[in-house]
């Protein structure tokens, strides 16, 4: 899944495509990086910007719902199960993009490569 976001106020379309690719609108206003294995978005106001999927549709950014935490959720700790059960559950809350849960799971692989 490609890590492409569209400024509302100036219009561009921006694309990270590698890890340390940072990119920033002509209005200043918003910037991604990442690429599509460690998607990042800073700006200024969550308004303003909508992401695009693999299908240029586009999606807005509604802040993020944290599912509320079973009783046992911050006291005991979980195995690798329960902890992408419970990553999946946020992703579907937020009902964010289909590819986001795979695209989060390369980056923990890749990031346990790397040690």
């Amino acid at each position: 899944m490609k890590n492409r976001a569209k400024c509302k106020l100036c219009n561009d379309i921006l694309e990270s495509k590698f890890g340390h690719d940072f990119v920033t609108c002509s209005c200043g206003s918003l910037s991604i990086d990442g690429g599509p294995n460690c998607k990042r978005v800073m700006y200024k106001n969550m308004n303003n910007f909508c992401f695009i999927n693999d299908d240029d549709e586009e999606y807005h950014f509604k802040g993020l719902k944290i599912p509320a935490p079973k009783e046992d959720w911050i006291s005991k700790h979980p195995d690798t199960h329960e902890v992408f059960s419970r990553l999946k559950r946020f992703l579907d809350i937020n009902n964010l993009p289909a590819g986001t849960f795979e695209s989060v799971i390369n980056f923990i692989n890749g990031a346990k490569n790397e040690e």
